[in-house]
């Protein structure tokens, strides 16, 4: 890979992980954080049992001939534990952090509704939109995976070349989308307890 596809799969993998790694894990942690069972809360419980879900699908959830019939039922539960935490992701957390963080407020939002359902995936491309928006950058287009190319759906519009930059901004968008998450889940458990 020459550089800019370097830039581009790191972006690309810091918008996907986003939910996986952090945002979804916090959502079943506060959910499970409602929960108590014979006097123990279900946080610790929820976060690790989406984990384990994630991590599934991460090993098994492969759409090759090896893995098709195996990984398929891991894929799908992933599939579904993501729906809720993905789209709160691209359509509140990014777009939020995004304006605060002086892109803008519009863009993450117009590629979001426009593009988040263009990736393979029902959950990855509600981040991904969202992301391509803030950074005004284009992802998919011809990619190498397991050394075959595929030309994957463009999500985003190409504003600008990808340079270090985008890499070093994607980051703080995933830091303060993960601080706006922390407090939306800790203030409405809070209202939910209080009531």
């Amino acid at each position: 890979m020459n550089s800019e596809q370097i830039i581009k799969s790191s972006v690309e993998t810091v918008a996907e992980n986003t939910v996986d790694g952090i945002i979804s894990p916090m959502f079943y942690a506060f959910i499970g954080g409602l929960i108590y069972f014979d006097g123990v809360n279900l946080g610790l419980v929820g976060a690790m049992g989406y984990k384990a879900i994630n991590t599934l699908d991460s090993m098994l959830g492969y759409k090759n001939e090896r893995y098709i019939d195996f990984g398929y039922f891991s894929a799908k539960i992933d599939d579904i534990a993501n729906l809720i935490p993905s789209r709160l992701t691209g359509a509140i957390f990014v777009p939020l952090a995004s304006f605060l963080l002086g892109m803008g407020i519009k863009k993450p939002l117009k590629i979001f509704f426009r593009d988040r359902n263009k990736h393979s995936s029902p959950n990855s491309g509600q981040s991904e939109a969202a992301f391509a928006g803030a950074l005004g950058i284009q992802f998919g287009g011809k990619t190498r995976y397991f050394g075959k190319y595929q030309d994957k759906a463009k999500i985003g519009d190409r504003l600008k070349e990808f340079d270090l930059e985008d890499i070093i901004k994607a980051n703080r968008l995933m830091y303060l989308t993960s601080i706006l998450a922390l407090i939306f889940f800790s203030l409405s458990i809070y209202l939910i307890i209080l009531k």
